[in-house]
């Protein structure tokens, strides 16, 4: 499950693949930017909405922040699109 808090100039057009075999459990929130094509460039850690700081779930994060994709923006070079929580439940 992902939630987060968006730019409103840019859309979600394909959600994030989030691994539902996680082995740990915690939220893991990450900062994303985006390049003009809408493709995920850049993550950072956003510790003050995360519940967890281990390092698993945040690479495990980071894999569904890349899978995901942005509507195109000609021209609009990298930018900052909000962040991302991902949940992971133990199975």
């Amino acid at each position: 499950d992902a939630t987060g808090k968006y730019n409103p100039n840019r859309k979600v057009v394909k959600g994030a693949d989030i691994n539902s075999n996680a082995q740990e459990e915690g939220i893991i929130a990450l900062d994303i930017w985006v390049d003009a094509s809408g493709k995920v460039v850049r993550t950072r850690l956003k510790a003050t909405e995360s519940t967890s700081g281990s390092d698993y779930l945040i690479t495990l994060a980071k894999k569904a922040a890349a899978s995901m994709k942005y509507d195109s923006k000609p021209g609009s070079g990298e930018e900052h699109v909000g962040y991302k929580r991902f949940h992971f439940k133990k199975v």
